[in-house]
């Protein structure tokens, strides 16, 4: 008995080891099995060269293996996030930092949060993720179940906490003068009433983002039969120029296109380049269709609700569009987001992560508000710790920006927030000034990003003590990128649900769960003042300071950047501080700045449009430059400067 016990063990151990060589045997073939093309192009994923690697996966979408394609065309995907994420320059760390928005609550326990299944490694996920796969962390990700709403509680409440970890809210505690008597109780909303007026509000961004794509007849939009889209079609030459440049007129059908993204909360958005539908994309083709990707990048999208796919095998368009010739982008409802990043090699400067507002400025008084999304995505190297901030301006000079929301956590997170500048949703406006909205991760590795966004509040009175820029401010008028507004009575009851379900699930706090101590000062560091404005044509010098404009000058004025860098230096710097100076007794005037970079693409464009917004930054924020004289482009050229011109008004 016991020589056959032993014989059947030897047995069952012969089989395992033979099972476990037949895999690694496997691997190893399909390893091998890659064409040279593609294993090129993975080389220089690896090494950070996208350039290099974008062009070898698309010879392999185009001319290649159509087994490679779909890994090819992941790689695609990774690429186009890891060139937005780092700014400008591929391979290379960096945040962006572009103007925008806020946040939402809820009472009720919410919904569990999901992680997405886990792909084909074979065919949809780079060659070192299989291996990840058997010891990826369990824990699910943080999804709520719709956008929340800044209500400043008197205690925070739990949203959508981790399984594993959780996440805080710090409510802002404010001092209260003695000699001043308390001010009246506000009577907190009901969540169904805050629930009611946010769907509608962001039904009404839908709409009327809906309509402005409808002006441009060419463009064809599939209804769904719950009144949400199931896709549009958009024709190539309304967007694009000769290459892969955007025409002028696209900003108004691009703007459109970001509202109704952001008003359809977590939808995904799958994006067909011309010529899929009969197996026949260009290489132009695809990479047109990147750069509209870019484009919801740059204004805040998360990277996991935004997909390229160049083959129509993978995707089920719509019947009504199914022929057509053009750009398509196909909405896919009710999936759950892949907050998990794979790839090793896909972000080597810390947790890849988004942050973004819609519209980037609101008037409380005009019953208006904003949609705020961000999203944390765990690396291969692990997740630390993310911290969201909403910051309200300083009501004196000199004085540190004081957090109005503070909520951290430390796993994967999406979260779509809605704030309409007011205590308590319907109590009394919030001053008006330049709120800002920041968003920090950190790796396994201590690697550290940081995201910033402004969103511009007006139409409520300053008190006394207000700084000059945040005066300034207070007459900007409400941006035309189709901002939701509710009439002064209560919303329609019979509004339907956006994205087949319920667009907010109830008023709620931010996320809580361990009191935080009190924020950090978020002091600005202060620059040198040493600089010179650059004449047009000039040579590069370090001579001093050149004198200022004289009053009603208008220009061109040059400001010179170093070779892929964003980066203002203090010659830069005082530059636009001359400008604004002379802006400060030219109340009229139009400024229109324009950014350049060498080189062409999608990496030049974006340095460009960076350079461009971080002299409107400036401008805004030393300046008091009211936002809405201030018109931003990009441009790629063989210059590495940011042009301003003054143009009087009509």
């Amino acid at each position: 008995m016991k020589r056959s016990a032993w014989r059947t063990l030897l047995a069952a151990l012969a089989a395992f080891g033979l099972g476990l060589a037949a895999l690694a045997g496997r691997s190893l073939a399909e390893e091998r099995t890659l064409s040279r093309q593609m294993k090129l192009a993975i080389m220089f994923y690896e090494r950070g060269e996208d350039g290099q690697a974008m062009d070898r996966f698309m010879d392999v979408l185009t001319r290649g293996d159509a087994a490679e394609r779909p890994l090819a065309n992941e790689y695609i995907n990774l690429i186009t996030q890891r060139m937005n994420a780092s700014g400008a320059v591929p391979g290379k760390g960096g945040d962006r930092t572009h103007p925008a928005g806020v946040v939402t609550v809820t009472d009720e326990e919410p919904a569990p949060a999901v992680v997405a299944p886990k792909r084909d490694a074979t065919r949809s996920q780079p060659p070192e993720a299989a291996a990840r796969q058997a010891r990826a962390p369990a824990h699910a990700p943080a999804v709520p179940a719709g956008p929340e709403v800044v209500v400043e509680p008197d205690q925070p409440r739990m949203v959508a906490p981790e399984p594993r970890r959780g996440s805080v809210r710090r409510p802002r505690v404010e001092e209260e003068d003695e000699s001043e008597p308390a001010p009246p109780q506000v009577r907190k909303p009901s969540r169904e009433a805050v629930e009611k007026d946010i769907r509608a509000k962001i039904r009404a961004v839908f709409t009327r983002n809906l309509e402005k794509l409808r002006e441009t007849e060419e463009i064809q939009v599939a209804i769904g039969p719950d009144g949400n889209p199931e896709a549009i079609g958009i024709p190539t030459p309304i967007l694009f120029q000769s290459g892969i440049a955007f025409k002028k007129t696209a900003k108004p059908i691009l703007d459109a296109l970001t509202g109704i993204v952001y008003s359809l909360k977590n939808a995904q958005i799958v994006i067909l380049p011309e010529g899929t539908s009969i197996g026949d994309p260009k290489v132009l083709d695809m990479r047109r269709t990147m750069g509209i990707s870019s484009h919801l990048f740059s204004a805040g999208i998360s990277p996991a609700r935004v997909r390229v796919n160049l083959l129509s095998s993978q995707v089920e368009t719509p019947k009504a569009l199914k022929d057509y010739r053009g750009i398509l982008l196909v909405f896919v409802y009710n999936r759950p987001l892949d907050l998990v990043m794979e790839s090793v090699a896909a972000h080597d400067a810390g947790p890849t992560m988004s942050l973004g507002v819609f519209p980037d400025r609101l008037n409380p008084g005009l019953s208006e508000g904003a949609v705020i999304e961000f999203s944390v995505i765990e690396p291969p190297a692990g997740l630390a710790s993310w911290r969201f901030r909403l910051l309200r301006p300083s009501l004196e000079e000199g004085e540190d920006l004081a957090p109005l929301n503070d909520v951290v956590g430390s796993g994967p997170v999406f979260h779509q927030i809605f704030w309409n500048g007011r205590k308590s949703y319907f109590g009394d406006p919030l001053p008006a000034g330049r709120y800002e909205c920041v968003l920090t991760a950190t790796d396994a590795k201590n690697r550290s990003r940081t995201l910033h966004r402004w969103i511009q509040l007006g139409g409520a009175a300053q008190p006394p003590g207000t700084p000059r820029s945040a005066a300034r401010s207070q007459d900007s008028q409400a941006s035309d990128l189709a901002i939701g507004r509710s009439p002064a009575g209560p919303p329609p009851a019979d509004l339907g649900a956006v994205g087949g379900e319920p667009q907010v699930d109830a008023p709620e706090t931010l996320v809580k769960g361990v009191t935080i101590g009190a924020a950090p000062a978020a002091k600005r560091p202060a620059r040198p003042k040493k600089v010179r404005r650059v004449a047009a044509g000039a040579k590069k010098e370090e001579a001093g300071p050149a004198p200022a404009p004289a009053a009603g000058a208008k220009g061109p004025f040059e400001i010179a950047f170093d070779p892929e860098s964003s980066e203002l230096r203090p010659q830069a710097e005082q530059v636009v501080d001359q400008i604004g100076e002379a802006l400060a007794t030219d109340k009229k005037s139009s400024i229109d700045i324009t950014g350049h970079a060498r080189g062409t693409g999608l990496e030049a464009a974006a340095l460009a449009k960076k350079r461009a917004g971080d002299v409107a930054d400036r401008l805004m924020r030393k300046h008091g430059v009211p936002p809405e004289r201030i018109q931003i482009q990009s441009s790629a050229s063989e210059a590495d400067k940011v042009e301003v011109r003054l143009t009087a008004a009509p």
